[in-house]
């Protein structure tokens, strides 16, 4: 294996640490938002003692708060997948460039071998 082979390798075992980190974050940001929103439902019906609207006005602050609170999370879901999917092209890249590399290399090989064969004629 040559060099740029190697530093080619380490850059694509780099790229999945790093995404296996941002699993970590989405994940942990996924629990965090659901601990909140069951931590808020069981303070209000345990403690406070509140039972389920019948106002349709109630259940539309209700999907308001809720979208307020999901909304930033979509966004940021959003961007983790765009990252994601960059992270996944640079390897695709990475891959694509070293078959590449080792392509001309047969191919230079190949244009040698025709030019000593048709020295030899």
């Amino acid at each position: 294996m040559t060099q740029k082979e190697q530093d080619n390798s380490l850059k694509v075992e780099k790229g999945a640490s790093s995404l296996n980190r941002l699993d970590y974050i989405f994940w942990g940001m996924l629990a965090f938002c659901v601990l909140v929103v069951a931590g808020y439902l069981i303070y209000f019906s345990v403690y406070l003692g509140y039972g389920l609207s019948k106002s349709p006005g109630d259940w539309g602050t209700f999907g308001d708060f809720v979208g307020g609170l999901i909304n930033p999370f979509i966004g940021l879901a959003g961007i983790y997948m765009l990252v994601k999917t960059l992270r996944q092209n640079q390897r695709v890249i990475s891959q694509a460039e070293s078959s590449l590399q080792k392509m001309e290399t047969a191919l230079n090989l190949s244009k040698e071998a025709l030019d000593v064969q048709k020295d030899e004629l």
